[in-house]
């Protein structure tokens, strides 16, 4: 789980590097993502959220089982877009 979203986290690094520690320290955050993998297989996963409280990642997973864990008061970062690019 901690490497699926070490790979999300590798794959937005401003959003990595905004967080200053009395930010990341004082409030949760949540990222969404349309599309993730999470380096272990070639499979990508649909749909993920990821919560992080402070300097630790609490959850990975579907947003359907992720979404209902959410603190209240949780800064939402939403990269669910999806997007389709001419092949």
């Amino acid at each position: 789980m901690i490497n699926k979203a070490l790979t999300l986290m590798f794959a937005f690094p401003p959003l990595v590097a905004a967080q200053g520690p009395s930010q990341s320290a004082s409030r949760p955050y949540v990222i969404r993502a349309a599309h993730m993998i999470d380096g272990r297989s070639d499979v990508v996963q649909n749909d993920v959220a990821v919560i992080i409280e402070g300097e630790r990642i609490v959850a990975v997973g579907p947003r359907s089982q992720i979404d209902p864990r959410i603190p209240a008061g949780a800064q939402v970062v939403d990269r669910a877009v999806r997007r389709f690019f001419p092949g």
